[in-house]
């Protein structure tokens, strides 16, 4: 029978209490932290894709790509309110007027491509490049309306440096997979054969 006079643990049965905790613990935090490092990789790509798939819209509703310096891309220009030309609102007004390409105009964007630029999982900015053999050639060229992949010779490489904070990876060389722990997203036309 209870007689009252016995209040609170004894000491073995803390012990025991704790011991238990402690085995959870040990069983479970390697995996939390395994897939931490696995839910930033994977976020990282998803960020890097979101980055590359504006600037391909930006091309595709301006006819140009973002400001390049050596193939890096200035990308700040995602976040600003596009401005329509005078021949871009005349043909959206018009609807029927058709492009070069026999395609019909899209309606003039109001919005812009990006709230804003995300910075990779570790809180460093991306590097957001033009690759391949035609470059020289797409950044001169003003034709808008590359449908879903930049034209033939071109990618577009969003990369970030990975954990480590150090960019390892040759943007030339990119198409072959990423160097060390960097990480991100290369954008090709699957019909140029890569480079």
């Amino acid at each position: 029978m209870f007689d009252g006079a016995r209040k609170g643990f004894t000491r073995l049965e803390v012990a025991l209490g704790l011991c238990v905790v402690a085995a959870v613990l040990v069983v479970t935090l390697p995996g939390l932290w395994r897939g931490n490092g696995q839910d930033r990789q994977r976020n990282a790509r998803s960020r890097a894709e979101e980055i590359a798939a504006a600037v391909l819209d930006y091309r595709c509703d301006t006819g140009r790509w973002p400001d390049a310096t050596g193939g890096l891309l200035d990308v700040a220009c995602l976040t600003e309110k596009p401005v329509p030309t005078d021949d871009a609102v005349t043909q959206a007004a018009a609807g029927s007027v058709r492009s070069a390409d026999g395609t019909r105009p899209g309606p003039v964007r109001s919005d812009p491509w990006l709230d804003e630029i995300p910075l990779d999982p570790w809180g460093r900015p991306y590097r957001v490049h033009l690759v391949g053999s035609a470059v020289a050639a797409a950044v001169a060229s003003d034709a808008a309306g590359y449908p879903a992949a930049p034209p033939a010779g071109v990618g577009i490489l969003v990369l970030s440096a990975g954990p480590d904070g150090v960019f390892q990876t040759d943007p030339g060389a990119a198409a072959g997979g990423f160097a060390a722990d960097d990480v991100g997203f290369y954008l090709v036309n699957p019909g140029s054969g890569g480079r």
